[in-house]
């Protein structure tokens, strides 16, 4: 099964990462917390697409702890009390950290069973939601947390992401050839509406049903 492009494309590093410089660039709040290896209990507050599972799958990579990774949409308690379990065994010695997608979809009972661990520290939580954690958060977790706003990307961050994947795609498959007129780009970045997944997704359907190695995007072809 092959990936989607959006997930193929996914940054390993805060240098790749389109936008969110008032996060991530040097000095700036989540750039210290990656240099300083502290992780603090986390949510992240934005909209589809810009990069929250992201800069968490990167933060994970720069800590010794467990990482563990829930969507509150299809996971459930028992999840979270099977990685509870782990604490206490030599998976879970150097803490672990938790990662839960759609943190908002949990009822208050099921985040209140984390709050022991955030508290004494044996479990890091970074939670992420599309929703005012201020009004769908369980106020006991953003007592133990930092919230941290992720904003829409510009269309020109959006035209940016769209061209380094180009390139990208290009390398990886040399007798891949793909010409995107400016335009096409504009109306792509348009119809994404800050949500560089989205425009990923755009240019993945153009390409896959494309006819042959040679591929010219135009604003005729994205509007159809």
């Amino acid at each position: 099964m092959e990936r989607p492009l959006a997930d193929r494309l996914r940054p390993d590093n805060i240098e790749e990462i389109i936008g969110q410089k008032h996060i991530l660039a040097q000095g700036r709040l989540l750039n210290r917390i990656l240099t300083s290896k502290f992780i603090p209990n986390m949510i992240f507050y934005g909209p589809p697409g810009v990069g929250k599972t992201t800069v968490a799958n990167i933060i994970a990579e720069r800590t010794n702890k467990r990482f563990y990774k829930l969507n509150a949409t299809t996971d459930s308690t028992k999840d979270i009390k099977d990685i509870i379990k782990e604490l206490n065994t030599f998976m879970g010695y150097e803490g672990i950290l938790l990662y839960i997608d759609e943190i908002h979809h949990f009822p208050k009972r099921t985040q209140q069973i984390l709050l022991e661990f955030m508290e004494n520290g044996q479990i890091t939580l970074i939670g992420s939601t599309t929703e005012n954690p201020y009004f769908y958060v369980f106020k006991a977790i953003l007592s133990r947390a930092t919230v941290v706003e992720f904003k829409p990307l510009s269309n020109k961050e959006i035209e940016e992401g769209l061209i380094n994947s180009i390139k990208k795609l290009q390398k990886e498959d040399s007798s891949l050839e793909i010409n995107c007129d400016g335009k096409a780009l504009e109306m792509i970045s348009d119809f994404s509406e800050g949500d560089l997944r989205r425009a990923y997704n755009i240019l993945e359907l153009i390409i896959k049903t494309g006819s042959g190695e040679k591929i010219h995007i135009d604003k005729e072809l994205v509007a159809e």
